[in-house]
């Protein structure tokens, strides 16, 4: 039997400059290259460009892409018909990927739209929506480094595929045969044939009209004197953003223009991420040359959003789960004033976000419903009540920076996100508060909240394992107590069980390999292993009477779990 390596380097659908470089390879490239396949998981598949049945290229795309395909096609021809459309975001092959991806789906007698430039994850989440489309795929690394780029892959509500649909799509993938054995499709014919369609400026303007619905008072945009800095940080969002923030009238309005146009290469910055301080850093100068009280940097697919807020002459980074609450309770408040407060409101956070945000909502009489990681099972809830007519979404969000606050988009949306933030910022100006000064009025009213996240790696090929046990270990041999604080309910999202004094309950919620912990005081504490790396997250989080006290028993008992967790990695 021909190894891969060999098989892909005298492959007729090889290109010349592929085989180069595959040629131009060390031992130790060609084993990480080819010792596995890229793996398509039940949110698509992300990996390091190059050539390799490991990598992301044409070839390991197509054959993503012709499973979609046949999926499709078992669905049925008003599937078919229906079709399939496709958005890229600025990273590298990005163009050349949607291409592939769409000539091989209309290959299989598919419709297929497609986007011409970068647009935004939210945009396309729109576009299912909009075009009413079978399926949808979005291209896109979020904010990996420039090396990465990806595939994810959307139903027909315009979320996320649900872990089943994901399921039967990842078997059909997997039912193929190699990358390199599969014949490519012509592009030129299927758009000359119009199976192929380009898709026009209209949704452009149509999903900016729906963003501009998330306000609550257009005129507060013409009358602030908020000074706000925007950046896309090399990502899709930018021209969107700008349009939007011109015709809403939001006067004192600055880009950090180095940083406007998509650019894979991410010149100006180390990490696109608006977790990471330095994301900021362009940002922060323009802020102090134009005493600008707000900073938003968003992610380049223009899904994730952070804040920095001018604290004197420094700006201070909100993280996600203080701007969720932020978030949250200017949107529900803002409902209350106006009696526009639906009787059936629901919220949704996921179940490692911060419980500030379910004493919010339960002040208004909404509901808050918890969902597990990864915001598609947010989509899914949506979509499991929009029928009911005594419902009515109202937010949703979770602490890794991704928020929601109206279903048009079905995953997160940053793009509507910069529109709220900047009418939230103004609203407390012109009350004379900062986000800061309303962060702490929420901490006064509501209690002291603080929250932290520890990621542990843990190297060697026998990481995955060492995780797998330690975390069979806590579920046989669960803590009676968590630095002291008595452990009042388990919840087991593995074997669906939530356990308490009162006695045993199942828990409403897809399997998952995620134990919680929650303590007598109101601490809680999560564990949750990767699903892409041998790399386990803890999560913790505590109220108290004020943030001193919150900031100092965080640590208490981050460090207590960490220490913990120690002993049971054997690290």
């Amino acid at each position: 039997m021909t190894d891969p390596y060999t098989s892909w380097s005298t492959s007729p659908f090889v290109d010349e400059d592929m085989k180069q470089q595959l040629q131009a390879m060390s031992l130790e490239e060609r084993q990480d290259a080819f010792y596995q396949n890229l793996e398509f998981g039940t949110g698509g598949m992300r990996g390091v460009l190059g050539p390799g049945t490991n990598r992301l290229n044409l070839l390991t795309v197509r054959r993503a892409a012709r499973g979609i395909a046949q999926y499709i096609e078992t669905q049925g021809e008003a599937a078919k018909q229906r079709g399939f459309v496709i958005a890229f975001d600025n990273r590298r092959m990005s163009k050349e990927f949607s291409r592939e991806v769409a000539s091989v789906v209309a290959d299989a007698g598919v419709r297929v739209y497609l986007y011409e430039e970068p647009r935004t994850t939210p945009q396309l989440s729109y576009s299912v929506r909009a075009l009413n489309t079978f399926m949808g795929m979005m291209i896109t690394a979020s904010h990996n480094p420039p090396e990465y780029n990806g595939l994810k892959v959307y139903g027909e509500d315009g979320a996320q595929l649900n872990l089943e649909d994901a399921k039967q799509v990842v078997d059909v993938i997997n039912q193929l045969d190699g990358a390199e054995t599969l014949e490519p499709a012509s592009f030129q014919t299927y758009l000359n044939s119009g199976r192929i369609q380009f898709i026009g400026e209209k949704l452009d303007q149509e999903y900016q009209q729906q963003v501009k619905t998330v306000v609550f008072d257009k005129e507060l945009f013409q009358t602030t004197d908020l000074r706000v800095v925007f950046t896309p940080l090399h990502g899709a969002s930018g021209g969107t953003v700008r349009l939007l923030m011109e015709d809403l009238g939001i006067t004192n309005r600055y880009f950090v223009e180095s940083q406007m146009e998509p650019d894979p290469e991410f010149p100006t910055v180390v990490s696109a991420n608006p977790e990471d301080h330095s994301a900021f850093e362009k940002a922060m100068e323009l802020g102090a040359a134009k005493q600008a009280e707000l900073l938003i940097a968003v992610d380049p697919d223009g899904d994730r959003v952070g804040l920095a807020v001018r604290d004197g002459q420094e700006y201070k980074l909100l993280n996600g789960n203080e701007t969720g609450a932020l978030a949250l309770h200017f949107v529900l408040s803002q409902h209350q004033q106006r009696g526009t407060l639906p009787s059936g409101g629901v919220a949704y956070k996921t179940i490692v976000t911060s419980e500030l945000g379910r004493v919010i909502a339960e002040s208004f009489g909404v509901e808050m419903e918890d969902v597990l990681t990864g915001f598609k099972f947010i989509g899914e809830k949506i979509r499991e009540n929009e029928a009911n007519p005594d419902y009515t979404f109202l937010f949703g969000y979770e602490e890794s920076y991704g928020y929601l606050a109206k279903p048009f988009a079905r995953d997160k949306d940053a793009v509507q996100l910069v529109v709220l933030l900047v009418e939230m910022a103004a609203h407390y100006k012109q009350k004379g508060m900062t986000l800061l000064d309303a962060l702490d009025a929420l901490y006064t009213k509501y209690g002291a909240f603080k929250e932290k996240l520890i990621s542990v790696t843990v190297k060697g090929a026998g990481g995955a394992k060492q995780i797998k046990h330690a975390l069979e270990d806590v579920r046989k041999n669960p803590p009676e107590a968590i630095a002291g604080i008595s452990v009042e309910v388990i919840e087991d999202y593995l074997s669906q069980v939530r356990k308490s004094q009162q006695g045993s309950e199942k828990l409403h919620l897809p399997e998952a390999d995620v134990i919680k912990f929650m303590l007598t005081d109101g601490t809680w504490v999560c564990l949750r292993p990767s699903g892409t790396e041998p790399k386990v997250k803890y999560y913790i989080g505590v109220r108290k009477d004020s943030k001193e006290q919150a900031l100092k028993n965080v640590e208490i008992v981050s460090g207590w779990v960490e220490s913990w967790m120690k002993t049971k990695l054997e690290l």
